[in-house]
């Protein structure tokens, strides 16, 4: 808001000004009602007491009718104003129209009133004084509509000074108006001095009450945050119970089976092909019990791992995850191989350690799902993004199911939760 010592400016932007004025009316718009609803039952009360005084206002009966005319005109320019105080009136510039109404209706009838009705000038000077505060005060006009308004009230006044002796020369005019001119101009400027600090006040309130919502509203996004934030968390933290609950209970089977073929395999060290085939499975039980771990590793690391973005050179990463598992993919009579591109694909800023991880897992669990044929690891590059792909001659995802894979412990065809085919978290780390 821009001020100065002697004025009140509007605010710098239009928007803001607009939403002031708004607040200005709505904040005002009872008190101002109640005021003309007030001031237009004073007028016509008194405008009915007056018409049984008609005699002794105007003993020389030459205005009967124009007093009679004037008061009720200036009561029906009131009452037009009281009845035309709808919700409308919210708005600045439909509230100043009415009270512009109001007030030249009733300040014009009181000054042809004062000039029909031979009165003592201090009388003349109490009704306009009390008239003009009631318009500063009541109405709580903003300076500048006051200035204005009221401005033009005084000029009216001292037109009618200046017009009020029949007959006399300019300079009587001159001397009326500097005579009885002066009281009337002085409440106006003490008006507007007073005008001036209650506008500043109630800008200042805007602005207050305008922060202060702004603030609250701030705070309450922040408490909700902070709430999702902790629904969150503690939904992990269930989470991972579950988890470690059903990653005990998994892992107790392939123990127990360890144990098993290994008393089985004492009991026949002589039989060396059963033996054999012993050590087989638990050497595919421990196998199992390891990915468990890895999944275990992979998702207790993922809540609270903080990402490493650095320059990845992407075909030395592909050709590591190959090799990783070319021995697994020969045992398996798999086809582990990169598709064959012209041109290599281009570095990329990722944290190489995650980057590695979820393709390891892609390819993992290609070969899960491979039992014959092959996995090829290929790239297309999309503008200014790089798409790495895993393809498979498996039995594939039904789309039922291509959505519902990335959740946590999701495994198709395994109602059983056979823990050789994993926890459930592979595609999990992918997506996250």
């Amino acid at each position: 808001m821009r001020s100065s010592g002697l004025w009140v400016r509007r605010f710098r932007l239009a928007a803001q000004e607009r939403a002031f004025r708004m607040d200005y009316a709505r904040r005002f718009s009872g008190q101002r009602r109640l005021a003309i609803a007030i001031f237009t039952a004073l007028w016509i009360v008194f405008s009915i007491r007056d018409f049984g005084r008609l005699d002794i206002l105007d003993p020389t009966y030459l205005h009967h009718n124009e007093l009679i005319f004037v008061r009720t005109a200036a009561a029906i320019g009131m009452g037009v104003a009281v009845l035309l105080w709808t919700p409308r009136a919210l708005d600045e510039r439909w509230a100043v129209g009415l009270l512009c109404m109001w007030t030249l209706s009733a300040w014009l009838a009181t000054l042809r009133m004062l000039q029909i009705v031979d009165l003592p000038w201090h009388e003349h000077y109490s009704i306009l004084t009390l008239t003009l505060f009631t318009i500063f005060m009541a109405f709580r006009l903003r300076a500048i509509t006051a200035a204005w308004l009221v401005g033009l009230c005084v000029a009216s006044y001292l037109l009618m000074l200046y017009l009020q002796p029949p007959g006399e020369r300019f300079g009587m005019h001159l001397s009326s108006v500097i005579a009885h001119g002066t009281s009337v101009p002085l409440t106006y400027a003490i008006g507007l001095v007073v005008s001036i600090p209650l506008e500043r006040s109630a800008r200042r309130e805007f602005m207050y009450q305008r922060n202060l919502r702004a603030a609250k509203a701030r705070v309450e996004a922040a408490s909700r945050a902070v709430n999702e934030q902790n629904k969150r968390m503690q939904e992990l933290v269930k989470e991972k119970e579950r988890f470690f609950s059903s990653a005990y209970h998994d892992i107790q089977q392939p123990l127990a089976a360890i144990n098993l073929f290994i008393r089985s395999a004492r009991t026949r060290i002589r039989d060396e092909h059963a033996v054999e085939r012993d050590l087989d499975v638990i050497q595919e039980t421990a196998s199992d019990i390891l990915d468990m771990f890895k999944d275990i590793q992979d998702y207790s690391e993922l809540g609270s791992y903080v990402p490493r973005l650095t320059s990845v050179n992407t075909l030395n990463l592909l050709t590591e995850v190959l090799e990783q598992y070319r021995q697994t993919a020969q045992l398996r009579g798999i086809d582990l191989r990169l598709a064959r591109r012209r041109m290599a694909p281009p570095s990329i800023e990722t944290d190489r350690s995650l980057f590695k991880r979820a393709i390891s897992n892609l390819v993992s669990n290609a070969m899960k799902s491979t039992s014959s044929g092959g996995v090829v690891l290929g790239w297309v590059q999309l503008d200014e993004r790089l798409r790495v792909d895993v393809w498979d001659t498996g039995i594939g995802i039904a789309p039922a199911h291509r959505e519902a894979i990335f959740a946590e412990y999701y495994q198709i065809n395994n109602p059983g939760r056979d823990r050789s085919k994993g926890l459930g978290l592979g595609y999990r780390s992918c997506s996250v």
